[in-house]
């Protein structure tokens, strides 16, 4: 019996550690949680641009890039993806209104809305270069 309690108190007894396995878990831990608050922040930035829709392009599908345009109908679009849909066909590609490249009108957003835009986009490509340069720290 004596034997058996002094191994099983042998078994209780903690392990220590040098201070760089200490310093290496500790690392380690903080890149894992640096890396999910940076997919946290990217999906929250995404989450931001959707909501927002009122300043997406429905041909690129992205945010406006300036000069907005627009035609008779009032869709607004960027202009390069306007002048692109209607060298393809002369149709509005919401609504089917037929166009042609003199119906084109200059939009301009304020400048809130525009700097908000402009934000969002710099928000994003920073969190999205700061996960690239994590995950490659990481592996």
């Amino acid at each position: 019996e004596l034997a058996r309690s002094s191994s099983s108190s042998s078994s209780c007894v903690p392990r220590t550690c040098k201070n760089s396995e200490i310093e290496k878990v500790t690392e380690e831990e903080s890149t894992a949680t640096t890396m999910e608050a940076l997919k946290a922040r990217i999906r929250e930035l995404e989450k931001q641009i959707l909501r927002g829709d009122r300043y997406k392009c429905l041909i690129c599908m992205d945010s406006y890039t300036m000069p907005l345009t627009s035609i008779q109908c009032w869709h607004v679009h960027c202009e390069e993806c306007w002048l692109r849909t209607l060298g393809n066909k002369k149709l509005c590609p919401q609504c089917n209104t037929i166009t042609s490249p003199g119906d084109l009108r200059r939009v301009y957003f304020s400048s809130k809305a525009s700097e908000s835009i402009q934000r969002q986009r710099g928000c994003l490509s920073e969190a999205a270069g700061a996960l690239k340069e994590a995950e490659a720290r990481w592996t």
